[in-house]
């Protein structure tokens, strides 16, 4: 009897392991299940603080460039834009004004999903930039570029500084019907990623404008 109650011990005992392990199994399931939609609302949360975070740096610092800027000193053409801004300090000795050698251009390459931003003339010459003109050494001169030199700037093997991963649309207004460039500049950026968009519009004024 002593022999027999044992075994029916050690029965149910491996029955209560078996269910437990069944148990187990499916708790680990349904948890798996249960946490995958809470992973995916994680990341896109994740997502867009990252876009939002970017794009804010990106667009913060073409407004500190126009804010240091003036009408004379901007380039424009299909999305790129070349901010030449004022010299530190500003003014000469006479009050004159002085301008930076160096010309800030953000853009997005073709077929390119990232805003960038890189100086130009680089302190170091790089292949597949066009040669540096005589008047970018003036100070005493406002530097802008026409549309095919603007375009020439743009060399994908040219080391620059990312502003923004996943950039689907980059777009600069402002250019009125007699081809001058009238304020504000309106600026439009939109990132996406894992199938969400983030829209961020700003106008934007250079020097002098409020």
């Amino acid at each position: 009897m002593v022999i027999l109650s044992a075994s029916m011990k050690s029965g149910l005992s491996l029955l209560e392991i078996v269910v437990a392990l069944g148990l187990l199994s499916l708790l680990t399931l349904m948890t798996v299940n249960l946490s995958r939609p809470l992973a995916l609302i994680s990341a896109r949360t994740m997502d867009r603080m990252e876009m939002r975070q970017q794009a804010l740096i990106s667009l913060g610092q073409l407004r500190s460039s126009m804010q240091a800027s003036a009408p004379q000193a901007l380039s424009l053409r299909d999305g790129i834009i070349g901010v030449n801004p004022r010299a530190q300090p500003a003014v000469d000795s006479s009050g004159n004004l002085l301008w930076s050698k160096k010309i800030s251009l953000f853009y997005r390459l073709p077929a390119d999903s990232t805003l960038r931003r890189r100086e130009w003339p680089p302190d170091l010459p790089q292949a597949g930039d066009p040669p540096v003109p005589t008047w970018m050494s003036s100070a005493a001169r406002p530097k802008r570029l026409e549309g095919p030199e603007l375009l020439a700037l743009i060399n994908p093997d040219a080391p620059s500084n990312q502003l923004a991963k996943g950039v689907v649309e980059w777009k600069v207004e402002n250019l009125g019907s007699d081809g001058l460039i009238h304020q504000p500049i309106q600026v439009l950026l939109i990132l996406e990623r894992r199938e969400r968009r983030l829209e961020f519009r700003r106008s934007l004024f250079l020097l002098g404008s409020s």
